[in-house]
C-alpha cells in the first residue's frame, strides 16, 4: 500500500501538478513610458547643445506649435517650423527654499528662419522638454538649481555671486537648432556609412 501511495505521489507531482500550477509571467523590464504622441506632442528634429559641450541630435517633443511674445511693443507669434534656433544666454535666480535657488533662462535669443532675431526675457514652454535620441527617451531642462552655502555656490563651486547667471550647470540646454527632416535623415545616413 505504501508503494502504491508513493507511486501516486510521484506520478501526481511529475505529471499532473505542473499542469495544475500556472507560473507567473516574467516581470517586465523597468522603463519609463513617455508616450509622447498620446499626449498630443509634436516631434521636431533638432540638434541640442548642452552645457559641458555635449551635443545631441534627435527629436524634441513640444506641446505647442507657436511661440508668442512681445517684441518692441508688438505681439509676435512664430510657428515653431519657422524657428531656426533658440539660444539661452543668461539665467536669473529665483529663491526656492532656504539657500536654494532655481536659475531660469532670462535672456534668450530666438532666430527665425528668415534670420530675424528676437531677444526674449522668458520662454517658460521650454523650461522642461521631452527628447528622444536613437530610441533613448529623456527629459532636458533649460533651468538648474544651485545652493548658496558658507559664502559660495555649492554646485558651481564658486564665491562669485553672479557666476551661475552665465555659467549653467553641465547638462543644462544652451541651444536648440531646429533641423529640416532631410537634414536629420542625411546625418543619420552619414553616421551609418562611416
Amino acid at each position: 500500500m505504501l508503494k502504491c501511495f508513493t507511486v501516486i505521489i510521484i506520478l501526481f507531482s511529475t505529471v499532473i501538478a505542473p499542469e495544475a500550477y500556472k507560473y507567473p509571467d516574467p516581470p517586465k523590464d523597468p522603463s519609463v513610458n513617455f508616450s509622447f504622441k498620446d499626449s498630443g506632442n509634436t516631434a521636431f528634429p533638432v540638434e541640442i547643445i548642452c552645457s559641458g559641450k555635449k551635443i545631441i541630435n534627435g527629436n524634441l517633443y513640444l506641446r505647442i506649435t507657436n511661440i508668442s511674445f512681445s517684441h518692441q511693443s508688438k505681439n509676435i507669434q512664430i510657428n515653431i517650423k519657422d524657428v531656426k534656433s533658440i539660444e539661452f544666454l543668461e539665467w536669473r535666480e529665483k529663491a526656492d527654499k532656504k539657500n536654494t535657488f532655481i536659475f531660469y533662462p532670462s535672456k534668450i535669443l530666438l532666430i527665425a528662419k528668415n534670420d530675424q532675431q528676437y531677444i526674449l526675457d522668458r520662454l517658460p514652454e521650454f523650461n522642461k522638454l521631452d527628447f528622444s535620441e536613437n530610441g533613448n527617451k529623456m527629459t532636458l531642462y533649460t533651468y538648474f538649481y544651485d545652493y548658496w552655502e558658507k559664502g559660495k555656490w555649492h554646485n558651481s563651486n564658486t564665491k562669485d555671486i553672479n557666476y551661475p547667471r552665465k555659467h549653467p550647470l553641465p547638462g543644462t540646454m544652451l541651444k536648440i537648432i531646429f533641423k529640416e527632416n532631410s537634414d536629420l535623415i542625411n546625418k543619420t545616413i552619414q553616421s551609418i556609412t562611416r
